[in-house]
């Protein structure tokens, strides 16, 4: 017996997603949201609020946050790992060059795993999640240290530190923006403990208040609910956004053809794929699903490729994968603790 298909066409051609680096955590939920979000008319989005300067805000926001990225180690998301911070912290002013010539004996030699930055398989497998080079990137990294740029501090871990710093204040300057209560900026800016918490807890604020500010709601939806509880979710209020370690990333190989659904190709992975556990999440706009006899699969698009293709996954990998978000409480409570978003709706 086969249960109606659930499907919405998302056009990707109302957002410009060249040269931006939505496969990535700290920016792919934006992107979701502002993908979303213009999919409709003008017309249709006559029902929301305008956008004007706080849209502007979001752009330049995504833009800024990409520029830090080249510029701050990806290893500032591997610091709950002791072992890489006493790494770090061995580094210095007085033997960086040591570490310099370490690093590139160690790539001329192509044996990248004599490094100590790589021995620890900290790195997913050579390639940076962030730059897609970690073999160039790390390099530069280091080299920055070595000029006055780093002169200040005294081991390359408080400069990775002191880099963080930098995305904070960005995240604290758009939640401002965006009319963050003052009272919430001040205790983002005031609150105790490691400076990657921190950086967590302004993501989760500033996903949570564009997600009011964009005319977003929480699904009702959880990862305990019945594959037809979701798939009323997704016929009666749209596309749902979802944060996870979703494919692509988690897969070791890369996907295969497995049909077409409304002229699209449906990319997917055999059940028993290999897959590599990721140091990171990424957002994907659930935009179907379908029941054909007992197989309950998902059909979903990812900020791993820009959103330009359609993959198809089995429900139970979806309520496995999916995390929950928002846990900060933003304008009356709105965006408390929930796996997924949606447009609203009159």
């Amino acid at each position: 017996m086969t249960h109606k298909c659930v499907f919405h066409n998302i056009d990707t051609s109302r957002v410009d997603l060249s040269g931006t680096l939505t496969r990535f955590s700290s920016t792919s939920y934006f992107h979701a949201i502002d993908l979303l979000r213009r999919r409709y008319s003008d017309e249709d989005c006559q029902q929301f609020p305008p956008l004007g300067k706080i849209q502007e805000a979001l752009e330049n926001f995504l833009r800024d946050l990409e520029t830090l990225r080249k510029e701050t180690p990806c290893l500032v998301g591997r610091f709950h790992c002791d072992e890489l911070m006493q790494t770090l912290c061995s580094i210095d002013r007085l033997n960086i060059q040591k570490a310099i010539t370490q690093f590139q004996t160690a790539k001329e030699s192509g044996d990248l795993q004599a490094f100590p930055l790589f021995s620890m398989d900290m790195l997913c497998e050579g390639q940076d999640v962030e730059l897609g080079d970690t073999h160039i990137a790390i390099e530069r990294w280091l080299k920055n240290y070595a000029t006055d740029e780093g002169k200040d501090y005294q081991t390359f871990y408080d400069y990775c530190i002191w880099k963080l710093a930098s995305r904070i204040h960005l995240y604290v300057t758009f939640l401002t923006e965006l009319n963050c209560a003052r009272s919430d900026v001040d205790h983002l800016l005031t609150m105790s403990g490691k400076p990657l918490r921190k950086l967590e807890i302004a993501n989760e604020m500033t996903r949570g208040l564009v997600s009011h500010r964009f005319s977003f709601s929480p699904s009702s939806w959880r990862t305990t609910d019945s594959f037809e509880v979701f798939s009323n979710e997704i016929e009666q209020k749209g596309p749902h956004i979802l944060f996870g370690n979703f494919p692509p990333f988690c897969y070791k190989h890369p996907p295969e053809k497995k049909g077409k659904l409304n002229g699209r190709d449906l990319m997917g992975w055999s059940k028993g794929a290999e897959e590599v556990k990721r140091p990171f999440s990424n957002a994907v706009i659930v935009v179907g699903c379908q029941k054909k006899g007992q197989q309950e699969v998902v059909f979903f698009q990812s900020a791993g490729d820009s959103f330009t293709a359609t993959y198809v996954s089995s429900y139970r990998k979806v309520r496995e994968t999916a995390l929950y978000h928002f846990y900060q409480n933003l304008p009356n409570g709105l965006f408390r603790e929930t796996y997924a978003v949606h447009l609203m709706k009159e």
